[in-house]
């Protein structure tokens, strides 16, 4: 990509060029338009720390993204073609009750079969590795530029605050790099075309360590004055409501990120004591309740629908017979939420998956149109650092310290349901609790695909994969309530031809580039 912007500023000049070569004297410099110059001044490089989060494409993470994540996760259902959404979705097959299969086809085929450029949008692989490193380019632009910024009042705090805003956003869009594709590329270096491409794991541990130096950064600095204020001018409004996290808050936020990087990128039958001693320590020192956090709203300044509560009620997305089925009687989350409806059924006939009677309540806790109603947490939540204790906790022998975070979601979110700590469960019944719960819990978070993944259920029937006991409404108009998906997905995806075109994958053997399957996942 950068390659073709090279491209065009030589033909840019070349025009100029020959324009002036007359002996023409041409302005070609317009002086209202913002250059790398600004970054010199304290305003210029405020507007471009909050210009990370402005991109032309950077609302298309907030739902087409996100929805991919929760389509693969099972937890929503799009039947449309657009971004090859129902692709994303596309099983290879589903049995009834009665044994009878309905055939589906193969996710990895339709996906890769759309990694090209002339796709447009409508490639998959696009949309979360251009806003990413977008994010990260224009992090790379600031903190090329900063040391020589002249701030006015207290400056080392104002830079040092700006450094550590940059990193967590490179740290960010690597760990979500890591988490999704089967390799990235590190590129540190300000307008430098890197081709270091590394796999999967090799971009978590990037990302850790640029968590790292923030959280280095973030210790020396201290809540208000100069911090408070530049924080607060390069986070988007619709970010945050003025409650900006104090730097022990964002230190803790970072310990949940970690904790996370950890947890989706390896299988739970790979996690060993010494992993989830990790995952609890990191989320022991995470986010408590109370802290404030970096999340994202609709804002009419962003775009309008910009995020899944928005696509809910355009008609984009919808609920998952799946994710229904997860809720346990009573849970007020249900019945505050949700609607039965005349059951979809096999909508535009692209598959029975995609079908449900039940929708969402318009401005409830998943679903609205009204600006600011519903948070994302553009990293980890509250919620999801408990369930990750909650899991830790349970997988080290620990059931009922384990449940008493799960409980606490429950509390949390009001659920009203009865505690389950202390009652008896067995390390199996446990497990499921936590299985549901962070379905149900972490609803619309994006996480949905991530814990799919780990736990098993994207792969093939064949290797120990699928998911028993589903419901389904077949063709004929009846509800199945122990279907078999064999849902067999691509666990980390290509990375894409509007990347590799220009900027190849070398010193990689072939077959491992286009293969959907990693045998070194963990």
């Amino acid at each position: 990509m950068k390659k073709i912007i090279y491209l065009i500023l030589f033909v840019i000049s070349q025009v100029f060029f020959f324009a002036c070569k007359d002996g023409m004297d041409l302005e070609v410099i317009n002086k209202n338009e913002p250059t790398l110059i600004t970054l010199e001044t304290e305003n210029g490089v405020m507007g471009a720390a909050l210009g990370i989060h402005w991109p032309s494409d950077y609302w298309r993470f907030w739902w087409t993204v996100q929805g991919f994540h929760e389509i693969m996760g099972d937890n929503t259902y799009v039947a449309w073609g657009n971004y090859s959404w129902r692709w994303a979705q596309q099983n290879t097959w589903i049995d009834l009750d009665d044994g009878t299969r309905v055939a589906g086809g193969s996710q990895e085929e339709e996906l890769t079969s759309r990694n090209t450029r002339g796709q447009q949008w409508d490639n998959p692989f696009r949309p979360e590795w251009q806003v990413m490193y977008y994010m990260n380019n224009q992090a790379n632009m600031i903190l090329d530029k900063l040391e020589t910024t002249e701030f006015s009042g207290d400056a080392e705090t104002k830079r040092s605050t700006l450094k550590a805003w940059c990193l967590w956003n490179k740290a960010f869009a690597y760990s979500r790099i890591g988490s999704i594709y089967k390799y990235g590329l590190i590129a540190n270096e300000y307008g430098v075309l890197s081709d270091n491409y590394v796999d999967h794991d090799g971009m978590i541990v990037e990302a850790n360590r640029l968590f790292d130096e923030a959280i280095v950064i973030l210790q020396g600095l201290t809540d208000g004055g100069a911090y408070t204020s530049t924080l607060g001018n390069c986070v988007p409004s619709y970010w945050h409501d003025g409650g900006l996290p104090s730097p022990q808050e964002w230190i803790r936020s970072i310990n949940s990120y970690k904790a996370r990087n950890l947890l989706v990128n390896t299988r739970v039958a790979d996690m060993t004591p010494a992993d989830w001693n990790t995952v609890q320590t990191l989320a022991d020192a995470g986010i408590q309740e109370g802290d404030a956090y970096f999340y994202v709203s609709d804002d009419p300044d962003l775009l309008a629908g910009s995020t899944m509560a928005a696509e809910f009620e355009y008609g984009w997305m919808f609920v998952s017979e799946r994710m229904v089925q997860d809720f346990k009687p009573g849970d007020d989350r249900f019945t505050r939420n949700f609607v039965q409806t005349v059951a979809e059924i096999n909508v535009r006939s692209r598959g029975i998956q995609f079908g449900s009677e039940w929708a969402l309540v318009s401005d409830g806790d998943y679903s609205t149109l009204e600006f600011g109603l519903i948070k994302y947490a553009v990293g980890v939540s509250y919620e999801e650092n408990e369930l990750m204790l909650a899991e830790a906790k349970i997988n080290s022998g620990d059931i009922d310290g384990g449940l008493a975070h799960i409980d606490a979601v429950r509390q949390y979110q009001n659920a009203q349901l009865a505690d389950v700590a202390n009652t008896g469960l067995t390390l199996a019944q446990a497990k499921e609790e936590l299985r549901r719960e962070r379905r149900i819990g972490l609803y619309t978070r994006g996480l949905a695909f991530y814990d799919a993944r780990r736990w098993g259920v994207i792969d093939d029937v064949s290797a120990g994969g699928g998911r028993t006991g589903c419901w389904v409404w077949a063709d004929d108009g009846t509800k199945n309530t122990n279907a078999t998906f064999n849902y067999n997905y691509m666990s980390y995806w290509d990375v894409p031809a509007n990347e590799t075109d220009f900027n190849p994958i070398t010193g990689v053997v072939a077959s491992d580039i286009t293969s959907s399957k990693d045998s070194n996942i963990k």
